[in-house]
């Protein structure tokens, strides 16, 4: 992914994720010295036409929009060469998802107050004629003011659509977003129910739910179970998710009031859901410093960064000895050490019996005692010497088992380019496996369905597809840095006919 359209005005920093349709850099204004974060699509992407309109939907929509609990967009482009990208604000937190994988739930407060805050700007968004169609955990930052106290900010318009537009960004039969945070009206696309701010409230129900307790309402774990979900099944009653009963009964009331199937049922639209919260978080006990409890959470058990191009030569150069070259060494190290440097008595100047000493005159005396002396002085500067002799062999030594070493160890082969693969069905259909070169399971998300666009390294791959009772199985050969596309086509299926393959009554 080339950046040289980003690189002459900002200075990046690191990468902070990179997927299918692109990577987030977070950078540094040149001029302004600011943070931002940068958002680029991939070229392949950008000179794609519904991609393209998808990402110019998103810039104008987000960059009209201003709100305290909203990621701002600062500025975006489309290069000739293809590049396209976004500026937006750095919020410096976690996602919710990220709260419930390394911190679990939250206190009912803590969540409450975060929620009534999304859905503050959920209201603003509305009022806008904006719907955001893709609410979930991951979509919800969490960062903290100079009180400590926690900030949530919407993040992601990728899919938001303006409830006035009769244009669909999405081929019939086909679905955008995330099928486990989908609000039922989303797959009665083809009976005629209108997608309206509702679908938003419900969403924001199974968010506030599963935050709570840290288990999804709908309990499924594939395509098919989410949608007979959505549409048929009551959620999981809090009785089950929370017997402590920690969450009252008024926020109990609301979160359920949200999930009803009817849109027409649920609140009368995020101010009046918010308002209902806020009612409950006065009578809920906060725990103090929990945000940055959390935040220091998630920063210990976030994922290890990729070493640095230092940290990687250091690593290439470290090297270590056989246990029988270490022991030779400090045999050498034992036999080698000076005398002088040696634990005993010290020298000591020749004495003289008193008989001696008393038939020599006085210069006699001087002349012994000073040739003593230079003895002492000589073998002082022997010993200096063969120490510094053997300190010299043992780093000659040293040098060569490190050569040694060097030599044995083989060359590192560069690593191939990674093979891209994008799996596609008309209707949509569930990815039920995808098997790599040496017959392991490529690891998948539990709800995976199509649109799905992966980085693998290059080889031989089979996948299967599965619709209903349908399936289809490909064989897939992929090549490094080669991007490959599989369009499989499924029968259209009426609502009735889904109904049926889940042996689920209509009525």
């Amino acid at each position: 992914m080339h950046l040289n359209a980003v690189e002459g005005k900002y200075e990046i920093l690191e990468k902070i994720s990179e997927g299918g349709m692109g990577a987030v850099y977070k950078v540094r204004h040149r001029l302004l010295e600011r943070i931002r974060v940068i958002k680029i699509m991939r070229p392949q992407l950008a000179a794609d036409r519904e991609m393209r309109s998808r990402f110019l939907r998103e810039a104008r929509l987000a960059g009209s929009l201003r709100h305290p609990n909203i990621a701002q967009v600062y500025d975006f482009a489309i290069e000739k060469a293809g590049e396209a990208f976004l500026v937006m604000e750095y919020v410096n937190g976690v996602t919710l998802q990220q709260v419930l994988a390394n911190y679990g739930p939250p206190s009912p407060a803590w969540t409450l107050d975060v929620i009534c805050q999304a859905l503050d700007a959920l209201h603003y968004l509305h009022q806008k004629g904006v719907i955001h169609r893709d609410l979930s955990p991951d979509n919800i930052m969490v960062t903290r003011d100079e009180e400590g106290k926690p900030v949530a900010k919407l993040i992601d318009l990728g899919i938001a659509k303006l409830v006035e537009s009769e244009s669909s960004l999405t081929a019939q039969g086909s679905f955008i977003g995330k099928v486990r945070y989908a609000s039922p009206e989303l797959f009665k696309g083809q009976e005629g129910v209108r997608v309206d701010v509702e679908s938003d409230l419900y969403a924001m129900g199974l968010v506030l739910y599963e935050v709570l307790t840290g288990i999804h309402p709908m309990g499924e774990n594939d395509v098919s179970g989410y949608i007979a979900a959505h549409l048929f099944k009551e959620p999981k009653p809090f009785s089950e998710t929370d017997p402590s009963a920690q969450i009252p009964e008024s926020v109990r009331n609301s979160v359920m009031q949200a999930l009803e199937k009817k849109p027409e049922d649920r609140q009368a639209g995020a101010g009046a859901f918010r308002e209902q919260l806020l009612q409950s978080l006065p009578k809920l006990r906060q725990t103090p410093h929990e945000t940055e409890l959390i935040l220091d959470c998630c920063a210990k058990n976030a994922p290890k960064k990729a070493p640095d191009t230092q940290e990687k030569l250091d690593a290439h150069f470290e090297f270590g000895m056989p246990s029988g070259e270490a022991t030779d060494i400090r045999a050498l190290l034992e036999k080698a050490e000076p005398t002088a440097l040696q634990s005993g008595p010290s020298p000591v100047a020749p004495t003289l019996s008193l008989q001696e000493s008393k038939q020599e005159s006085s210069d006699d005396r001087t002349r012994v005692l000073s040739t003593g002396r230079k003895q002492i002085e000589k073998k002082k500067r022997r010993s200096l010497r063969n120490a510094g002799l053997a300190t010299l062999v043992l780093l000659l030594i040293a040098l060569g088992l490190f050569v040694r070493s060097a030599l044995r160890r083989p060359s590192p082969t560069p690593a191939a380019a990674p093979a891209t693969l994008i799996l596609d069905a008309q209707p949509w259909a569930n990815v039920a496996s995808i098997e790599g070169p040496d017959g392991a399971p490529v690891k998948l998300s539990p709800d995976c369905s199509t649109p799905l666009r992966l980085q693998l390294p290059a080889g031989h791959y089979r996948a299967t597809l599965r619709r209903a009772e349908d399936s289809r199985t490909l064989d897939l050969d992929l090549a490094p840095g080669a991007e490959t596309r599989r369009l499989t086509h499924f029968e259209t299926v009426s609502p009735e006919d889904f109904f049926a393959s889940m042996h689920i009554s209509k009525h």
